[in-house]
């Protein structure tokens, strides 16, 4: 559920383990596919301007979860308000939120995007689709460069040998192999499974890695991002953006 380079929140992530030890009565609560507390969990630290909690807070939260692992009540679901340009707009490494959704990248993308090899703790690494170099080159802003919707976790290797390649050239032998092994539906759930925008079997599907394009793959990504907090939290996604996100300076 919490599966990122740096974790959101620790507080909560405490509370929960914590809940965890006492609560032997209750054996749902250990399930990671538990739907209940990971809604709980992402509507939490996906919230704007979310701060690391304190004590008095991991107590309420302690306390909340305690109730539902009892099975008196549910705990409460804040509403998370977000949009494809408040994703786009998700940059800084240290904004929760961020962090929050890089978790849940990174607990979706369970296997690496060229090899398939399911992806450990201790070989997984963020790259950036198109690289900074390239981009900057193409004079695109910093932010737009380090978009959360520019990451993706892959395995040590793979980061290593995809470095600084152009993704319109990567993706592209990758999607010529895939037609000359006649495996290109394959590739397909490959790139859906690592939340990449489209369907190789398209004959534009590659024009969106073109640096030109990466505004549009931006935001085709954010998309799919917002689609998937949507399937986790449900009626406690907003399609909306605060203020703070309508802040669009440098």
């Amino acid at each position: 559920m919490a599966r990122a380079p740096n974790p959101p929140s620790h507080n909560i992530l405490t509370a929960i383990a914590a809940l965890f030890v006492i609560s032997n009565d209750s054996a749902s609560i250990y399930d990671n596919e538990d739907d209940t507390l990971r809604k709980w969990y992402f509507c939490k630290i996906l919230q704007q301007g979310a701060r690391q909690a304190g004590n008095y807070k991991m107590g309420l939260y302690f306390s909340e979860l305690s109730l539902y692992s009892s099975g008196k009540i549910n705990p409460t679901f804040d509403k998370v308000y977000m949009n494809v340009d408040s994703i786009m707009h998700l940059y800084q490494a240290a904004d929760v939120r961020y962090k929050g959704l890089q978790s849940l990248i990174f607990a979706t993308i369970k296997n690496d995007l060229f090899t398939n090899q399911l992806i450990s703790e201790d070989m997984v690494e963020e790259h950036h689709i198109f690289p900074r170099a390239l981009l900057k080159k193409s004079k695109v802003r910093q932010r737009d460069i380090d978009s959360i919707t520019n990451k993706i976790p892959v395995i040590r290797d793979t980061n290593r040998k995809i470095g600084d390649d152009s993704p319109y050239d990567y993706f592209r032998t990758r999607l010529l192999s895939a037609k000359e092994a006649g495996t290109v539906g394959a590739l397909r759930e490959r790139m859906q499974a690592c939340l990449i925008p489209g369907n190789p079997g398209d004959p534009d599907w590659l024009e969106q890695f073109k640096v030109e394009n990466y505004e549009v793959f931006m935001r085709r990504r954010a998309q799919i991002m917002a689609d998937r907090i949507r399937t986790i939290i449900g009626d406690a996604y907003v399609d909306g953006a605060t203020e703070d996100d309508d802040d669009d300076s440098d």
